[in-house]
This record gives C-alpha cells, sequence and structure tokens, in this order.
C-alpha cells in the first residue's frame, strides 16, 4: 500500500479500473479479487458502482457482506443514496449481510435509511445479529427518526418488547446416544468447552491440557455470525491444513464437506457450525505427549484461529 499511495490516485484508480474489466470470471478467486478492488478504491477515494452492484448480487456471502459495509461510506456518492442497495442487503438471506446492512443504516443516518432495514426485524436473528439491531436503533442518528415517527416507533418498539434472552444453542447431530453416554461417564474424562469471539475470528480458549491416552469431551459452540469449525492436526501440520482449507474456496461443493480438506494429518473435526449451532466432540486423545494444534479450516480463518491441545505424560 504504501508504494501504491507514491504513486497517486489518479495512477493508481486509472490503473485499477483497467485491471478489473480484465478480471477473468472463470478465475476461482474473481470475486475474492473483486472485493479487494473495491477496498482499493475506497483506500484512494474512488468509487467504482458498476462493481459494487455486481458483488452486493452475488453468490458469495462473504463478498456481499464486504460490499455492504462500503455502503457506509459511499451511500452519498451512490444513485438514490445507495437506499436500493441497502434494501437489497436487509433482505439477504444470510444474517451478517443483514447486520452489515443494519449497521450501514446508522451511518447514513436518514428516515428513509432506517425503513429500509425494517425487514432485518422481521426475519429469524442470532443473539449477535439481535445485539446489533439492538444497538442500532440507540444510535443517535437512527433515534432521531424512530422518536420522531409514529409508524417508526411502533415497529423498533415492537422489536424491543420480544424476548430478546439469548437463545439455547441448536445442537448439530443426532441426540445422545449410549455409546456417547457411556464415553461421558468414563473416569477421567476431560470435558473442555470452547467457542467463537464474534467478529474476532478466535477461539474462546487458545489452549487446554489434557493428559495423553485420556478420553475428551468437547463443547463447541459458535456464537458468531461468520460459519466456524474446530480441526484437531497433528503437530507441524497447521499451516499445510490451513492451505488446503484456502484451496477449498474454489470447490463448489466446499460447505458439504465442512471445509475439511482431506487429509491423514486431521486427527478429529466438528461440522462447519453456523450461528448458534452446537457440536460436541468426542474421542480418545493420542497417546504421545505434545502440542496438538486445532484451527478453523473455513478459507482465511486458519491463519489467526488456532488453539493448542498440550498432551501432558502420566
Amino acid at each position: 500500500m504504501r508504494v501504491l499511495r507514491k504513486r497517486g490516485a489518479d495512477a493508481v484508480l486509472g490503473q485499477l479500473d483497467t485491471w478489473v474489466k480484465n478480471l477473468d470470471g472463470a478465475d476461482g478467486r474473481h470475486r475474492h479479487l473483486q472485493v479487494e478492488a473495491l477496498w482499493l478504491y475506497r483506500a484512494f477515494d474512488g468509487l467504482n458502482e458498476t462493481l459494487l452492484a455486481e458483488v452486493l448480487r452475488s453468490d458469495r456471502q462473504h463478498a456481499r457482506s464486504s460490499a455492504t459495509r462500503l455502503l457506509r461510506y459511499w451511500h452519498e456518492r451512490l444513485s438514490d443514496g445507495g437506499l436500493d442497495y441497502l434494501r437489497a442487503s436487509a433482505k439477504d438471506s444470510r444474517a451478517f449481510v443483514r447486520m452489515e446492512a443494519a449497521i450501514a443504516a446508522s451511518y447514513i443516518g436518514t428516515r428513509e435509511a432506517v425503513e429500509a432495514i425494517l425487514p432485518v426485524i422481521d426475519q429469524p436473528m442470532g443473539d449477535h445479529l439481535k445485539y446489533t439491531v439492538r444497538c442500532v436503533f440507540g444510535a443517535e442518528s437512527v433515534l432521531q427518526h424512530v422518536d420522531t415517527v409514529p409508524a417508526l416507533k411502533a415497529r423498533v418498539d415492537a422489536f424491543r418488547a420480544q424476548d430478546n434472552k439469548p437463545s439455547r444453542d441448536k445442537v448439530v447431530g443426532a441426540p445422545l446416544n449410549a455409546s456417547e453416554a457411556a464415553f461421558d461417564n468414563q473416569k477421567g474424562l476431560k470435558q473442555v468447552t470452547i467457542g467463537c469471539l464474534p467478529e474476532r475470528l478466535l477461539y474462546t480458549r487458545e489452549r487446554f491440557r489434557v493428559k495423553a491416552g485420556r478420553p475428551v469431551k468437547i463443547l463447541f459452540r459458535n456464537p458468531d455470525v461468520a460459519p466456524h469449525n474446530l480441526v484437531f492436526v497433528q503437530p507441524g501440520a497447521t499451516e499445510e491444513i490451513g492451505l488446503a482449507g484456502n484451496e477449498m474456496a474454489k470447490d463448489s461443493e466446499a460447505a458439504k464437506k465442512d471445509f475439511v480438506p482431506k487429509s491423514s494429518k486431521i486427527l478429529h473435526h466438528s461440522k462447519l457450525l453456523n450461528q448458534g449451532e452446537m457440536e460436541a466432540l468426542r474421542f480418545m486423545a493420542p497417546k504421545e505427549p505434545g502440542r496438538y494444534p486445532y484451527v478453523c479450516t473455513y478459507p482465511g480463518h486458519w491463519v489467526v484461529m488456532q488453539g493448542e491441545m498440550i498432551l501432558v505424560g502420566e
């Protein structure tokens, strides 16, 4: 970025326009590159509304989410103040796209923007999205309209009156069976709860210790709007497995495979959990003491979303 800044905005934006036009739609990284281009336009105070509109309509939820975030900064320069884009994102099938729409409305700060995001409260919401929307409706830029427009106030008051207590985690997988119950009753069972910090790409627990060869039960919870998994690997295999997870972004069936690559170096793994889901993993710890990493293999997450299971001898 420092090198680009030395070249100046005019030179960079001119070349960026050409580069975007020549992007190959058959390239598996196409959407990723388009998102990178959008944020480069933002960095140099440029704008490519045609590209923005295309990414907002894309089939990649993370791309739509990132593009929706740009509405915070570009709305004054967009046709119709970006309201049509905001309305579409507020009705998106993915919660974290709707979350970005809600936050963008607080930046735009007009009555029309607040009305545009009302569909968000008519759709299912996990705890994190509920919290975000409550914060948005408490922002001064939004309150000025909510408190003075009766129709808006009625809708928002109805939302606030709902039972917004955190919902119980939805358990992924079959109900507890006899074999799982027997596993849980073993002597020396090590039980560990691992969650995900919302919007941080971090696990709530970076390491835990257990005796080698002992039974382990992991309660894995995901309160984040982004999907995450939990993959235990052999010592030293973090980067190899993480990069293999990145490569799965090119596989249209990757989500059905929980973004878990095929490798003999993977010891145990969860499913890919969406917001509000929980899964229990049960396994016998390896008999060889050492540091056994665990990582999220959803593309791009593994670089920071890591932890260690430390196995110690008897």
